[in-house]
């Protein structure tokens, strides 16, 4: 293939396999977003704790600065990616996200002579960086159908997933330890606090866009379409998906999927550093496990489906393994309790030797 060709048909339709450069460059490019979202997000979740005000609300508080930019952009990011070219859309979100890391390192640096306002001022570029993110979505799953042939696109979704969760997990863990090597208190020399988060958040940034550039052009899906009203499209994107019940409970699905990640990376922290007593990188290694399966998980519900869209089989698998899970669950608690009372100390009736 020359420089320049598209990887799609007349129709539209992707004609590239797992293995050409487009799918490649869009699995490498969103392994660096997926990885610098949970960097950045968790490294400023940590920091926050650090702060009296904040830090029973840090979690909490994250989370909704990073999930709210996707209910408010939901139609406009999808105008976007059909108005325009998504290989377009996917290079300029990722160098938007470089300019995001740089307001970013500001706002750390301004935190080295007021701790407060500079913690603020970082939870507003995580909120940013979530407009970035929600842009990015629907450009990013859009091109998998332009790119790759149709046979192909239920294991390109899994090796995305796979990505997406395994960058997940890596962004998590080296969030808690940047924020353990960072020093932001006021009394540290502010060059030498903002070295490490500063350093990893660029640097990651500008090699996700790098690896966008190397996504072969793509045609607009509907150049002609026009900017929707926000409410109005919400509102008549629901009924459409409620109309389509297999796509709708894949989306409840989803959605339930993703609540559930939230619930246990938020608990995973509190109970790392305030049950367990662990440090935050001890704590973000707890995080590895839980996503190891996600991704094997994405893997192999791809394999399952047979190179078409199957929503039976990969459910059943997951009907067993949870199952499986809540006999673990329920196991875990009696198989970690003493058969028999701790000794209580002093006995009853008894004085403890002088």
């Amino acid at each position: 293939m020359t420089a320049g060709q598209t990887e799609m048909d007349s129709s539209g339709r992707g004609t590239g396999g797992l293995r050409s450069r487009s799918f490649l460059a869009l699995l490498v490019t969103q392994g660096f977003g997926s990885l610098n979202d949970n960097v950045f997000r968790w490294f400023c979740v940590l920091q926050g704790m650090k702060v009296e005000e904040l830090k029973t609300s840090t979690i909490s508080l994250g989370l909704i600065c990073f999930t709210t930019p996707y209910l408010l952009l939901a139609s406009h990011s999808a105008y976007v990616s059909d108005r325009f070219s998504k290989r377009k859309t996917i290079v300029a979100c990722k160098f938007a996200e470089i300019v995001i890391m740089a307001i970013a390192v500001g706002a750390m640096a301004l935190g080295g002579v007021d701790e407060m306002l500079g913690i603020c001022l970082v939870f507003v570029a995580v909120f940013l960086m979530g407009a970035q993110s929600a842009m990015f979505g629907p450009a990013k799953f859009g091109a998998i159908p332009e790119i790759v042939r149709s046979e192909k696109i239920s294991e390109a979704n899994g090796m995305m997933q796979m990505v997406t969760t395994a960058a997940s997990a890596l962004g998590m863990f080296a969030g808690f330890v940047v924020s353990d090597m960072a020093d932001l208190s006021p009394d540290a020399p502010t060059l030498a606090g903002l070295l490490w988060p500063a350093g990893v958040l660029i640097s990651i940034a500008v090699l996700g866009a790098v690896a966008s550039m190397a996504i072969e052009p793509l045609t607009p899906a509907d150049p002609a379409r026009q900017p929707p009203n926000p409410f109005k499209e919400t509102v008549s994107n629901l009924a459409l998906l409620y109309q389509g019940r297999p796509l709708f409970r894949a989306a409840l699905g989803e959605a339930f999927f993703w609540f559930l990640a939230s619930l246990a990376t938020s608990a995973i922290t509190l109970m790392g550093e305030q049950v367990l007593g662990l440090g935050q990188t001890a704590t973000g290694m707890l995080a590895i496990a839980l996503v190891v399966g996600v991704g094997t998980g994405s893997v192999l519900a791809g394999m399952m489906s047979g190179g078409k869209v199957e929503f039976g089989a990969p459910s059943r698998w997951a009907d067993r393994s949870s199952s499986w899970d809540h006999w673990a669950c329920i196991g875990s608690p009696v198989m970690s309790t003493p058969r028999t009372p701790p000794p209580r100390w002093p006995p009853s009736g008894r004085q403890p030797p002088a």
